[in-house]
């Protein structure tokens, strides 16, 4: 198992030391795959104006897949990131297998240096021994290198990785037993390094602006999340959405605020708006204006 640092040494290296690389980068939502990929751009010198995230999952035809690679050219990329490849749907996969082919043949022969970085959130032997996520000719295509970064409730490392997330923003409590708590409730940390950062801010809620003790603060928490269990949002509640007809509530607002409450739900679920999208078959500018309450 690969310490997240060795993770990072490895994308690096081949970054910096293979020609035109295809990495695929796997693990759970909230194991820290972007996190992984932006530290190892840093260490390769690849600075924001030299890589772009993309999304292909609808794309469906040749014409589309030229296009993009008449963009790719003309933004004179390094890095190009593809984001939750296990999504993409199987009728576009040998398209875009398809395209990858052509795309590193015709690399060869010119001055082109582009690297290919692939996420996914499938278990990366399910996604090489189980047909259902992508098909073969495109996993052996995407897996010149194979990074994958195990859940956190899994790590040798636990302790460390959970202070180090801590105190980016807070200082850990030393008057309180939080890592025995933690460890206890290990099998239920299914959102990894996103459960932390939660956790984090709800403390600082308790303990820095409600001014509780230490003591009281985590009582607090405890009997919290024995109400909400991990993965839930800061400001969660369980059990079904309700609203209340009102006389001043017109229907395009109810409707709103319904449509608002389930994609909220989706990106505490899944994290990226970019992801939520793609589940929910939606564009992702239609998230965000259903987050904002314009539409």
């Amino acid at each position: 198992m690969l310490s997240v640092q060795d993770s990072i040494e490895s994308l690096t290296y081949a970054l910096l030391n293979t020609k035109r690389p295809m990495v695929l980068v796997s693990g759970e939502p909230g194991t820290g795959k972007t996190h992984l990929i932006t530290k190892a751009l840093e260490k390769a010198g690849v600075g924001n104006r030299h890589y772009t995230t993309y999304a292909p999952m609808r794309r469906k035809s040749i014409d589309g897949w030229k296009r993009f690679e008449g963009w790719l050219k003309a933004q004179k990329k390094q890095v190009v990131i593809i984001e939750s490849i296990d999504l993409m749907p199987k009728e576009n996969q040998a398209i875009f297998q398809l395209y990858l082919d052509r795309f590193k043949k015709r690399a060869e022969k010119s001055s082109i240096n582009l690297s290919f970085i692939f996420t996914s959130t499938t278990n990366i032997k399910e996604l090489r021994d189980n047909r259902d996520f992508l098909i073969s000719p495109l996993y052996e295509q995407i897996t010149d290198w194979v990074i994958h970064l195990s859940p956190l409730r899994n790590r040798p490392d636990f302790d460390t990785l959970v202070k180090d997330v801590w105190n980016e923003e807070a200082e850990w409590p030393s008057d309180v037993k939080l890592l025995d708590w933690l460890h206890y409730h290990k099998p239920e940390l299914k959102g990894n390094f996103r459960d932390i950062i939660r956790l984090r801010e709800r403390w600082k809620l308790y303990a820095y602006v409600q001014k509780m003790s230490q003591g009281e603060a985590f009582e607090k928490i405890k009997i919290t999340y024995r109400d909400i269990g991990f993965g839930a949002p800061i400001a969660a509640t369980k059990g079904a959405f309700s609203y209340r007809i009102e006389d001043e509530n017109k229907l395009e607002e109810l409707v709103k605020r319904f449509k608002r409450h389930i994609i909220q739900e989706a990106v505490d679920l899944y994290g990226k708006q970019k992801v939520v999208a793609l589940k929910l078959d939606i564009v992702e500018k239609t998230v965000s204006r259903i987050l904002s309450g314009k539409e």
